[in-house]
């Protein structure tokens, strides 16, 4: 962005080339649901796509003309893997929106190269990011559809220790939706946007640690638990690095004005 300091978009530049690696090795070791064309050898080459775009953005701070057009590629097998999910799961909605984010964000690592105007940039990923939050509080909420059985198990795996009941689980999971849906809200509105980016930060990086926490295994079956769940952290590391960008750049946007408005008092 013109007249930007780079140095805040480390967060998006980390969170696009995580998300791709991840997205590249669920790729070559793992099933997934798309058409019988792009199975074995078709999933393969999209996976090795993924992988070089997040190699390319992780590789380098500049975008050159190899590494959009691979950002553009890589957007589209994003979206392609999200509406294969979706038809999957039996077109529900909630599991379209969640992974808004995801699909969209190589293009906002590209966008933030090109927009010159900051603040509509932002607004863009706070809308990207509240309706990923939106579709994860429906899904909480049992709202149109049931809640995810992972939900509650990953909540039973990681509190189990605190007394956690499949009851409690659940009661804790709807308390959880509706601050989900209140984050989507905040997001929209600029004057809770930094409070509800920093919630989003926390929630984030806490449902991104539970693939972790809740089905690593620190015993004989270390390596193999980790293969099967590790990358889903990364997979998720958007969903808390994303809004940790907005918190800082509102953070630093209010600090800027405060500054601004001493030196006009003290040259007054």
């Amino acid at each position: 962005m013109k007249g930007a300091d780079h140095k805040v978009y480390v967060w998006l530049r980390l969170a696009t080339g995580f998300l791709l690696l991840a997205k590249a090795y669920q790729h070559f070791f793992f099933e997934l649901p798309y058409p019988a064309l792009l199975k074995g050898s078709g999933t393969l080459i999209l996976g090795a796509v993924l992988g070089l775009t997040g190699i390319g953005v992780l590789a380098s701070r500049h975008i050159s003309s190899w590494l959009q057009k691979l950002l553009q590629l890589s957007t589209t097998i994003l979206l392609g893997w999200a509406l294969s999910n979706f038809i999957y799961k039996g077109f529900q909605l909630p599991q379209l929106m969640e992974h808004v984010l995801q699909v969209s964000l190589p293009l906002f690592y590209l966008w933030q190269h090109r927009e010159s105007q900051e603040e509509n940039f932002f607004r863009r990923l706070s809308l990207a990011i509240g309706i990923t939050f939106l579709g994860h509080g429906l899904y909480a909420l049992g709202f149109p559809y049931p809640v995810p059985p992972h939900f509650v198990e990953m909540f039973m795996e990681s509190l189990g220790g605190w007394g956690m009941t499949p009851e409690l689980a659940r009661h804790c999971l709807s308390l959880a939706g509706i601050l989900d849906i209140g984050v989507a809200i905040g997001l929209m509105i600029p004057a809770l946007r930094i409070y509800a980016a920093a919630y989003a930060c926390l929630w984030g990086f806490l449902t991104a640690l539970a693939r972790l926490t809740s089905y690593v295994s620190f015993d004989a079956t270390f390596w193999e638990s980790l293969h099967r769940y590790g990358f889903e952290f990364l997979t998720r590391s958007p969903h808390f690095l994303a809004p940790a960008l907005i918190v800082y750049w509102y953070w630093r946007k209010n600090a800027t004005k405060k500054q601004t408005a001493s030196q006009r008092i003290s040259q007054a």
